[in-house]
């Protein structure tokens, strides 16, 4: 009985093994020829993916803003400077004046990031990443900065070193209602952009070359002028760069607002083509077109809007920084005087110097300077022949400008601070300057070469004068911004017999010339004449 039982188990596993396990139906029992499947790759995370939702890693250790944007090589020099604006979603742009860069950062261990960049200057080039962290160095009263380096992927190799550093916001309240509104603007090849947002964040427009907009408009801080979008673009026509419909698709991009004169910029990019973007509300009479700024010496005083928008008009206290370690005998100092013309004069114990200036969209401002030595100086300008500069104002008290001089190949070879003195700013915002103000007759002696000048300007800004080399001056005088206390002249110069530092005919001609006026008992007078061909430093006081 036992045997027969033994038997009849044996057939049983015999036909449980034939028939395939009988119930089961695993399927690594099945043979099978396909090569396994791989898990996908997890998608990328990028300033042109994503939706606009909050990084909540970023937390309050990145800040949303407006920020300096400084880079350098790792092996020091080459420094570059623009503008980054960082959003609560993790987006960040950096811009310099002829590059966009792009990335969406999120915090991973020790408060770092690591994620890929999206760059426009060539993007199939070099895989890079951005990698940093909030710089824990800060001096008290300083405002954040975040600092780390631009990473080759490929050869893990550092590229480039940055910082950003956080700007002051203007201190109002950002909202729609201030956003609100159409903007225009044409870009350097002649292609016209109109957006119009509404008051709930919605973004339509159309550019002359066929483009569509729509999309979405958020603000990630009401205290900071920094908007984010996410838009589709359609129907785009051809341009000298892209073929039509290149720049279709789906665009994120981060912008900011210029309250005091109503205009906007945005960059942007779908993950190929970089944008950007700058418009005038057109409830603004002064729309700017995308064109070069006229020279110091022309017969007119338009205000710049980029100055009342980006700088501030007034006296700065110059201040040069020695390039290296040990400084120079003499630290180079004086005055720099900016009107809303943009018309710059620098008057330092080395130099004079004229340049008339535009600031760009990612804050900076470069143009040639006209410069000679300072009378009575016994050490040489160096030879200057660009001016740059940008507004650095993290935290530090009074409005500043930060820059260098260039030489004639662009290399940099001074650099320099320049502070806002607001030592008049109560007087005059009780008393703004006017030409009524401003009139009367001024007189100072200048050595070397004991020259006296008389300056009078009648109460219709008419200017008439003279100085004991011979000069005759002829003019008039204008007041846009009287609480700057700055003024400005425009003066035919004839006679002159030659100084210590020119000759007669080098110092006759048409000049413009930016001045201020130092309120007192009596008022003084310190005005920067320059044309083409000569640069003179006068300091009068009222007789």
């Amino acid at each position: 009985m036992v045997a027969k039982k033994a038997v009849l188990a044996a057939a049983m596993a015999a036909i449980l093994v034939g028939c395939g396990g009988g119930d089961s139906d695993d399927p690594t029992l099945e043979p099978s020829t396909q090569p396994p499947v791989p898990d996908p790759e997890p998608v990328k995370r990028l300033f042109s993916n994503g939706d606009l939702s909050v990084e909540n890693s970023l937390g309050n250790e990145i800040p949303v803003g407006v920020y300096q944007y400084t880079s350098v090589n790792p092996e020091g020099g080459g420094e570059t400077i623009g503008l980054a604006l960082v959003s609560d979603t993790g987006r960040v742009a950096l811009a310099l004046p002829s590059r966009l860069s792009f990335a969406r950062i999120e915090l991973g261990e020790n408060d770092r990031f690591e994620n890929r960049l999206e760059d426009s200057e060539n993007p199939d080039a070099q895989s890079l990443s951005i990698t940093g962290r909030r710089d824990a160095g800060v001096a008290e009263g300083q405002n954040p900065r975040i600092s780390g380096t631009f990473l080759d992927n490929e050869l893990q190799t550092v590229t480039r070193n940055y910082r950003l550093d956080l700007q002051d916001a203007d201190g109002d309240t950002f909202s729609f209602a201030d956003l609100e509104g159409t903007y225009s603007g044409i870009n350097s090849e002649g292609v016209g952009t109109v957006y119009t947002i509404d008051n709930s964040g919605n973004l339509t427009g159309a550019g002359t070359s066929g483009c569509d907009y729509e999309g979405t408009v958020r603000i990630p801080d009401s205290g900071q002028e920094v908007f984010e979008l996410n838009y589709a673009a359609s129907n785009c026509g051809p341009t000298s760069e892209f073929n039509p419909g290149d720049r279709d698709g789906e665009y994120f991009g981060l912008g900011r607002t210029e309250n005091s004169n109503r205009s906007i910029t945005i960059f942007g990019t779908n993950g190929t083509i970089g944008t950007r973007v700058s418009g005038d509300s057109t409830a603004n009479e002064d729309q700017v077109l995308d064109e070069e700024i006229g020279p110091f010496v022309s017969n007119e005083f338009d205000v710049e809007p980029s100055i009342t928008a980006k700088l501030e008009p007034g006296v700065y206290e110059y201040t040069d920084i020695p390039l290296g370690s040990t400084p120079p005998p003499t630290i180079e100092s004086g005055v720099m005087l900016i009107s809303d013309t943009g018309r710059l004069a620098l008057a330092t114990d080395v130099r004079l110097g004229t340049s008339r200036v535009r600031v760009n969209d990612v804050d900076t401002f470069l143009n040639t300077i006209n410069q000679v030595q300072s009378p009575g100086s016994n050490v040489a300008p160096s030879l200057a022949r660009g001016l740059f500069g940008t507004p650095n104002n993290n935290g530090g008290g009074d409005f500043t400008i930060s820059g260098s001089l260039l030489d004639q190949e662009n290399e940099l070879i001074n650099r320099y601070e320049a502070v806002r003195d607001t030592s008049n700013d109560a007087a005059l915002s009780a008393t703004p300057l006017t030409i009524t103000r401003l009139s009367g007759t001024y007189s100072g002696t200048r050595n070397p070469g004991a020259i006296t000048a008389t300056i009078t300007v009648s109460a219709s800004g008419a200017v008439t004068g003279s100085d004991t080399t011979g000069c005759v001056y002829n003019g008039e005088a204008n007041v846009n911004n009287g609480e700057s206390g700055v003024f400005e002249m425009r003066l035919n110069v004839r006679n002159c017999s030659a100084s210590t530092e020119a000759t007669g005919d080098e110092r006759n001609g048409t000049y413009n010339a930016v001045g201020n006026i130092i309120p007192g008992t009596p008022d003084q007078m310190q005005v920067v004449l320059g044309s083409t061909e000569n640069v003179e430093f006068l300091q009068l006081t009222l007789q």
